[in-house]
């Protein structure tokens, strides 16, 4: 699925994210206040986290299970954020997420929603499985309102993820 690392939506190119986006992801860690919604470890540095998580992308990457791309708007050519589809086995049951981070001087501006609708119409378009779903903390309303957007519906599903319990919103594809 080599076309999933080269899609494009209206305004933004995605590929995948490389150590060379450390810096530009590491302002996505410093003073987010939404980053308690990830259930990440609160002791690492910024820097820390954005490398583990460019490093577990490039991990993703060669097995094979999609992950995170980097999204980059077309016209400026910075990175706006990270969006994806997450391969996700809990309980021996098998889903894709549609996953999205924005970084905060972006928030507000319909990226992650632009970019989430991208990756659900890749898993349909590919036919990759019956449903998508989007993990979400039950506070992040904001995620809330993309996936709304994105078609998908909360239907009371929760599961444990990294400690917290988060709801499971799917849409069927």
């Amino acid at each position: 699925m080599e076309l999933y690392y080269f899609q494009e939506s209206e305004r933004l190119q995605f590929r995948k994210m490389t150590l060379g986006d450390l810096t530009d992801w590491t302002r996505f860690f410093e003073n987010n206040e939404r980053e308690e919604y990830l259930a990440l470890g609160l002791t690492s540095t910024p820097k820390e986290k954005a490398k583990e998580w460019i490093e577990l992308q490039l991990d993703r990457y060669e097995k094979g299970e999609f992950g995170h791309l980097a999204m980059v708007q077309k016209e400026s050519g910075m990175l706006t954020g990270v969006c994806g589809l997450l391969v996700r086995n809990k309980e021996s049951h098998l889903d894709y997420e549609v996953a999205y981070s924005v970084l905060p001087e972006y928030w507000g501006n319909g990226f992650a929603t632009e970019a989430a609708k991208t990756m659900k119409d890749f898993a349909a378009q590919h036919k990759l499985h019956s449903r998508v779903v989007s993990w979400i903390h039950p506070e992040n309303v904001y995620s809330q309102n993309v996936a709304r957007k994105n078609g998908m519906n909360f239907n009371g599903e929760e599961i444990e993820f990294r400690g917290i319990l988060v709801q499971v919103w799917s849409a069927n594809i």
